[in-house]
C-alpha cells in the first residue's frame, strides 16, 4: 500500500471519528432540546387552559351581577301592603334636598284608570302583575333644591315615574311710587303628577 492510499485511510477515518465523537456530543444536546420543545407546548396548552377557566370565571361572575341586578329590579317593585316603603323613600328624599313636601295618594282601585285619568302612561299595554297608584306631590323650595329633590328620585331603590312636572316660582307684590311691583322671593312651588308600581296577586 502506497503512501497516497495510507493518507486517504487516515483522513477518512479521522472524518469518521470526527462525525462519531461529534453525535455522540451533539445527540444528548438534541434530545435536551426535544425535551423543552416537549415542555413548551405542554405549557402552552396549559396556559391556554389557564385562559378559558379565566373566562369561564368572568363569565360566571357577568351572569352572577345579572341576576343581583334582577333581584334588585324584583325588590324594587312592591306589594300593596308595603307601599309605605317607597313614600318614605320619597319623603327622605325632599328631607335631604331641603324640600318641603305634600304626598297625596290615589285610592288603589281593582279597575284599571283611564288614560285621562292616569298620571302617567308608562305601561301603554297592561302587564300582569304590576298596578300604577297615582300620587300628586305639592313641594316648596328653591331651584337648587328641587333639582336635588329630582336627583334624588331618579335613584330611589323603588320605581317611580314622574308623568308631569308643574313649577311657580312664588313672588310676593309690593307697592313702589303708586305702582305695583311683583319680585320673587326664590321659592318655588312644585306640583308633581306621578306614579308608584305595586305588585298584584296573579288571577
Amino acid at each position: 500500500m502506497n503512501s497516497r492510499y495510507k493518507i486517504i485511510l487516515n483522513i477518512s477515518l479521522g472524518v469518521m471519528s470526527c462525525l462519531v465523537v461529534a453525535w455522540l456530543l451533539i445527540s444528548p444536546q438534541i434530545h435536551h432540546v426535544n425535551s423543552l420543545n416537549d415542555t413548551v407546548k405542554q405549557k402552552k396548552i396549559e396556559l391556554a387552559t389557564l385562559d378559558q377557566q379565566i373566562r369561564a370565571y368572568k363569565n360566571a361572575q357577568a351572569d352572577l351581577a345579572k341576576a343581583t341586578r334582577k333581584q334588585d329590579i324584583s325588590g324594587a317593585i312592591v306589594t300593596k301592603e308595603n307601599l309605605v316603603e317607597p313614600v318614605l323613600d320619597l319623603e327622605a328624599a325632599a328631607s335631604k334636598a331641603g324640600t318641603l313636601e305634600i304626598l297625596n295618594l290615589k285610592e288603589l282601585e281593582s279597575n284599571v284608570p283611564t288614560k285621562k285619568d292616569k298620571n302617567s302612561d308608562v305601561l301603554t299595554r297592561a302587564v300582569a302583575g304590576i298596578t300604577e297608584v297615582d300620587y300628586d306631590l305639592n313641594t316648596v323650595s328653591d331651584y337648587v333644591g328641587f333639582v336635588k329633590f329630582l336627583a334624588y328620585l331618579e335613584h330611589l331603590p323603588h320605581f317611580t315615574e314622574i308623568g308631569k312636572v308643574v313649577l311657580t316660582a312664588e313672588s310676593l307684590t309690593s307697592t313702589i311710587q303708586q305702582q305695583s311691583v311683583s319680585v320673587n322671593t326664590g321659592k318655588i312651588d312644585g306640583n308633581l303628577q306621578g306614579v308608584f308600581f305595586i305588585k298584584t296577586p296573579a288571577k
